[in-house]
């Protein structure tokens, strides 16, 4: 599981960190091609859209601090999507390293629980466990701990509008330059 953690944590930052710097530099376009290709799909992309710019606005002369605190919280929910943020995020005002050491931070737990996820697997796999008794079974102990994640969603949810609140307090939201187009600047 270490190994496997590490692995997935390297590769999904430097992914992440690749789609940033891109969209922050010269992919200004591909970012807000891929944005919005993500959000056409979903059913609410405008509130997406919306609290994207919520994000942007509190990013906007926010310390380092607040923006690793932002983006631990970004990449702990499991609602933001993940592609589409990484893109997002570029076309902001975050600084590079709360980019980078808040994904690290805020995507290990995931890869914790699926890597673990996965040995187990294989284990049981190995010592001949039915796959379909498996599966049952982890359907009935996700089932058992829907409350749970449900908390940890809202928990999410709340610490985010708390780094928005508190990065936005006293200030003049800027509402984008003149003719700036895409999804954060509509």
């Amino acid at each position: 599981v270490p190994k496997g953690t590490a692995v997935v944590c390297c590769a999904s930052t430097t992914a992440a960190l690749s789609a940033f710097m891109l969209s922050k530099g010269p992919g200004r376009r591909l970012g807000d091609f891929v944005m919005r290709r993500e959000l056409q799909e979903a059913e609410e992309a405008n509130e997406v859209v919306k609290k994207l710019n919520e994000v942007k606005e509190g990013l906007e002369g926010a310390s380092f601090a607040q923006q690793l605190l932002a983006m631990v919280a970004i990449r702990l929910s499991p609602i933001v999507p993940f592609s589409a943020s990484n893109y997002a995020l570029g076309l902001t005002e975050m600084r590079p390293l709360a980019f980078y050491l808040g994904t690290w931070v805020g995507v290990t737990p995931w890869v914790v629980f699926y890597a673990s996820l996965g040995a187990g697997a294989k284990h049981l796999l190995r010592k001949g466990a039915d796959l379909s008794l498996l599966l049952a079974e982890l359907g009935k102990q996700a089932d058992s701990h829907s409350g749970e994640l449900e908390a940890l969603g809202l928990l999410t949810c709340a610490l985010m509008a708390a780094v928005v609140v508190s990065t936005t307090a006293g200030r003049e939201p800027d509402r984008g330059e003149a003719g700036a187009e895409g999804p954060l600047n509509e």
